[in-house]
């Protein structure tokens, strides 16, 4: 029997649509792009971002900033999650056939929590 996707995960991923400030690190352009998650754990995130022009391969690293709103239950306080983290994985093949590509990113180290 195939494992399934969940069962080879370290760390449990929680559903989230937060706001992605992101840079990619070994580009010469710097420019900041946005994006969405669309879950988030404590190794990495899942997260959608828009073709503009800098397509992002495996390997790649990224600069990562998200806002985090004030919630009851998940995160009593709002706050701002930052790191640094590497594309592993592009699920669906090439991000350049779609206007909209996900991306899968493993944090380098624990992200920062600022509130």
């Amino acid at each position: 029997m195939a494992a399934t996707e969940a069962e080879r995960r370290r760390h449990r991923r929680l559903p989230m649509r937060l706001a992605v400030l992101y840079q990619f690190m070994d580009s010469s352009d710097g420019a900041l792009r946005r994006g969405k998650t669309l879950n988030v754990s404590t190794g990495g995130l899942l997260m959608e971002i828009r073709q503009d022009g800098m397509s992002p391969e495996i390997g790649h690293l990224m600069k990562i900033d998200m806002q985090t709103p004030e919630a009851g239950g998940l995160f009593e306080l709002g706050g701002r999650i930052s790191g640094v983290a590497r594309v592993i994985r592009i699920p669906g093949g090439s991000p350049a056939k779609h206007d909209r590509s996900r991306i899968a990113l493993q944090f380098c180290q624990r992200p920062r929590f600022d509130v």
